[in-house]
């Protein structure tokens, strides 16, 4: 409010055309509101490409959310929700398997390859152990 108390009214109360009036009025607002609230730059998320997730895995997962809501709501069976992820989830490893071994196929150095793709898997830094426990300062791998 004490944006709006500083500003200069005369503009807007002296004018005699109405039109006029309210256009130094909007600019009195959008200047404030301008101060108060800046305009804020957000960056795009990165939408990460993965080679085994088809538009049919989307869609099955999107299913799958509507059926859990549609099992809790009482609609639908809990068998056959339960049949349902139980496809889902093959069909998800299987498309993983396929993704996995083009990949595997298309690469001229299969070592590379498979180290890349063990990075991926386990999102791990090549050359890192697997398994890492800290106890005070120590680390044991």
């Amino acid at each position: 409010m004490q944006h709006f108390r500083e500003c200069s009214w005369d503009v807007v109360l002296r004018e005699a055309d109405v039109n006029r009036a309210y256009d130094a009025f909007n600019g009195v607002i959008r200047s404030r509101l301008d101060l108060i609230f800046p305009e804020k730059t957000r960056a795009k998320k990165i939408c990460v490409t993965v080679a085994w997730i088809t538009r049919g895995i989307r869609v099955s997962c999107k299913n799958k959310r509507v059926l859990y809501e549609e099992v809790r709501s009482g609609w639908f069976s809990e068998e056959y929700y339960k049949k349902f992820v139980k496809v889902l989830k093959q069909v998800i490893e299987k498309a993983k398997i396929i993704s996995n071994q083009s990949f595997m196929s298309g690469a001229k150095n299969r070592v590379k390859a498979t180290w890349s793709l063990i990075k991926q898997i386990t999102d791990q830094r090549i050359g890192m152990p697997l398994y890492c426990f800290r106890i005070g300062l120590r680390k044991i791998y």
